[in-house]
């Protein structure tokens, strides 16, 4: 059964059995973490690991985590354990390796400095990979005439003709793709 909500989601990533809940979650955030990781100077395998590391963590600490939305936004708690294993990989490095590189701005003062890219970041990364866990919800023709006008940046009428819709459906499909990726991220991407 797919969560209706993320707040649900996040209530069943709770239960560390729970495949299906964590197979949703892995695909809607994984490749943001390797990206964090990557602009902070680890490679794609260190990145890799990273992304492992903060999962296995999440898999100890949801069970006690509460979700509070008053308190804080979920993916800056993401964002903060995320830098933690940055840092701590940062730490590992021999500093005489000659082929260990510097991880960049690694700094708190330089993580704070960078929110505002962070969240336009996050949120980019976050929606395209929720919509490609969501495709299999829609007919093909309602997905593709979202994806290629919300995503792709192309004109309705542009993806009408290519699709033989009208270029109103297009209009119709987009907002009922983009209606149950609100309801997937209720309190994930607005908290």
């Amino acid at each position: 059964m797919i969560p209706t909500t993320s707040i649900t989601l996040l209530q069943r990533i709770k239960n560390p059995n729970d495949q299906d809940a964590w197979g949703r979650f892995h695909a809607i955030y994984h490749s943001t973490l390797v990206s964090w990781a990557i602009q902070k100077g680890l490679d794609e395998a260190e990145s890799n690991d990273l992304a492992q590391n903060v999962f296995l963590k999440l898999i100890r600490e949801l069970p006690r985590f509460q979700y509070m939305p008053e308190r804080g936004k979920f993916r800056s708690w993401l964002y903060a354990i995320s830098m933690n294993h940055v840092r701590d990989m940062q730490r590992k490095r021999k500093p005489d390796n000659p082929g260990s590189t510097a991880l960049r701005g690694v700094e708190p003062a330089d993580d704070a400095a960078q929110i505002p890219f962070l969240e336009e970041e996050f949120y980019s990364y976050f929606v395209q990979n929720a919509l490609r866990v969501m495709s299999d919800s829609f007919e093909e023709k309602t997905w593709r005439a979202c994806w290629e006008t919300a995503v792709n940046g192309r004109s309705a009428k542009e993806v009408a003709l290519e699709l033989g819709m009208a270029e109103g459906s297009v209009f119709v499909a987009k907002g009922r793709v983009l209606r149950k990726l609100r309801e997937e991220l209720a309190g994930l991407m607005d908290d």
